[in-house]
């Protein structure tokens, strides 16, 4: 007897260390748009496989070893929202702050200088002054508040109106992104497994601009000003007209300034390879209170769960000349990650999981980046230079829970359904970006000190970072041992800094 107990033992230890069913395990991004992209619709914590969980439990007969397996998942993903770094809802292009066109702008005088000379930046600068002063005529001087492009930007960045109205440019725009991933899973031995991911995605985003300077008719920062000695306060009507220069001498020149500072403001558009993802990871199945009377104490299986994973950049860099280009993968960067977590999967109920991870990111040098110059500047910006970025890491935790073949025993045709709800929170930490000048090194730099005074890249890490909050939602349906389908969703529930995304997937899986 004691002969045959060791042997189911031992055939329930290789049981263990050879079956596999398909699995996920959550990987974080540096992307906004989709910061946690999913791969199967199967249920993250599946863990060594809910075949031979099912198979230690009782509730299967026996379980064949499956060495491989293989989850083949297309997608959908769309937004025409988001909120910015602060929490505040915004328009897809406006995530990192409004489009302040005025900040572009110097004059003869150079009340704005700049660290690059783009002749039509002057130009028009010149013609808005000449224009207002047209508004106030010969019998009065024009305002010192409108007398100069620094006079004009300073009246613009005095009230909170004017900072989201003067000058600026909303961009609504429609974001969705479409493809297909892959990946593969298999077990070693003793708990030990190692998984590939990956993907193609055809990315869109449409914009449209919006020129808000129309609604800064609310506020007149005039209005208390004495004109000519007189007592006469400056009319609504005069500011306006102020107003309407702007929009007509400035905001209306949006493709040549687009075109004089080499920024490509065409919808974006392309199809590329996603990052290849690699992890090796242990997970192992312990039965707690294995040898409890029934109603005594509940029956479950402990399975904790580490991971060790990285990226390699298989998709290509944007072009930082196109303004709404968004990358298939990390932009260049390379990643590495840890992740451990654990599940409790009760007999008769269901399995609750719990899982944390870090993601690093390497350091990459890129040149011809637009980087502010000027503390009014947001979102577009005149001059490029080279800088590194050091991406910040990511921090991610999950709670969830899967409800396997939950209309077992009813006699439906849907008894092999399963399913699962998880709720996961990412945050990414702000990026360290300094000039860089054609230099291999990211800890070197060829500029001076008074060059390097000229630019703010701190401006590009205060909007850089970002955190997400998702539920994900999916239904799997087994329609043979070794193969199922499922329809997932990921939800967006809160976010700062990124787009409202709502992903949809499908997916079929095999296993061998």
């Amino acid at each position: 007897m004691k002969k045959w107990s060791s042997f189911y033992k031992l055939c329930l230890v290789v049981l263990l260390a050879t079956t596999q069913v398909i699995v996920a395990t959550d990987i974080t991004t540096l992307n906004n748009n989709d910061p946690m992209p999913m791969f199967t619709t199967q249920y993250p914590y599946a863990l060594l496989g809910i075949a031979e969980q099912e198979y230690i439990k009782s509730n299967h007969r026996t379980a064949c070893p499956n060495h491989f397996g293989l989850a083949i998942t297309p997608f959908y993903q769309r937004a025409s929202s988001g909120k910015d770094t602060c929490g505040n809802k915004a328009e897809l292009g406006d995530i990192k702050g409004l489009w302040n066109m005025l900040a572009l702008l110097n004059d003869t005088a150079d009340t704005n200088p700049s660290p690059c000379s783009i002749p039509l930046l002057t130009t028009i600068g010149d013609t808005l002054l000449e224009e207002i002063e047209k508004v106030f005529g010969s019998e009065a001087d024009t305002p010192t508040e409108l007398n100069t492009i620094k006079h004009i930007l300073e009246t613009q960045q005095s009230n909170s109106l004017l900072r989201q109205t003067f000058g600026y440019f909303s961009v609504d725009a429609k974001y969705n992104k479409r493809g297909v991933r892959f990946q593969i899973e298999s077990v070693l031995c003793g708990g030990f497994g190692f998984s590939l991911k990956s993907g193609i995605s055809s990315i869109s985003f449409c914009p449209n601009f919006i020129d808000q300077t129309a609604s800064a008719t609310q506020y007149n920062p005039l209005a208390p000003k004495i004109v000519d000695g007189s007592d006469t306060n400056i009319s609504i009507s005069s500011w306006e007209g102020v107003i309407k220069i702007v929009s007509n001498e400035v905001m209306s020149q949006l493709d040549a300034i687009a075109k004089a500072i080499d920024l490509d403001i065409c919808p974006y558009r392309k199809t590329d390879m996603e990052d290849l993802y690699g992890e090796l990871f242990w997970r192992h199945p312990f039965q707690i209170n294995k040898r409890a009377r029934t109603g005594e104490w509940p029956k479950f299986l402990f399975i904790p769960m580490m991971v060790l994973g990285g990226s390699l950049d298989i998709a290509k860099p944007v072009d930082p000349s196109k303004a709404f280009a968004i990358p298939a993968g990390n932009n260049g960067h390379r990643s590495w990650y840890v992740r451990g977590g654990f599940s409790f999967d009760f007999y008769e109920t269901i399995n609750l999981s719990v899982a944390a991870g870090y993601t690093a990111f390497n350091s990459k040098n890129f040149n011809n980046v637009f980087v502010p110059s000027s503390q009014a500047q947001s979102s577009i910006f005149p001059c490029k230079v080279s800088i590194c970025k050091k991406p910040g890491s990511n921090f991610d935790s999950s709670i969830g829970f899967n409800s396997y073949h939950f209309l077992a025993g009813t006699n439906s045709p849907l008894d092999k359904l399963s399913f699962y709800f998880q709720y996961r929170y990412m945050s990414h930490q702000t990026d360290t970006i300094t000039l860089n000048q054609d230099s291999a090194d990211c800890n070197s730099s060829t500029y001076t000190a008074e060059e390097l005074a000229l630019f703010l890249p701190n401006h590009l890490e205060c909007v850089s970072g970002f955190s997400v909050q998702v539920f994900n939602i999916g239904f799997n349906y087994d329609i043979s041992p070794n193969m199922l389908i499922g329809f997932a969703a990921q939800i967006p529930y809160k976010r700062k800094g990124a787009f409202r995304s709502t992903t949809l997937l499908g997916s079929m899986e095999f296993t061998f």
